[in-house]
């Protein structure tokens, strides 16, 4: 599960003299919604440089396989 950090907390999560018990207690119940939606393939390409490549994409996707 990744870690949401606010900026003011990020040099005490690298310091390497936190603790680790205290740092995990306090993000232990996430306090704010993360908000998902589908994009474009767009992304996975270096190339593609604009805003709108994170833009809601409702097309249906091709498969792996």
């Amino acid at each position: 599960m990744p870690v949401i950090l606010r900026s003011e907390d990020w040099l005490d999560w690298m310091s390497p003299q936190s603790n680790p018990d205290l740092l995990l207690s306090q993000y232990a119940q996430c306090q704010h919604t993360v908000l998902a939606h589908q994009v474009s393939s767009r992304v996975n390409h270096v190339r593609e440089d604009d805003p709108g490549i994170t833009d809601p994409f409702s097309e249906k996707q091709t498969t792996l396989w």
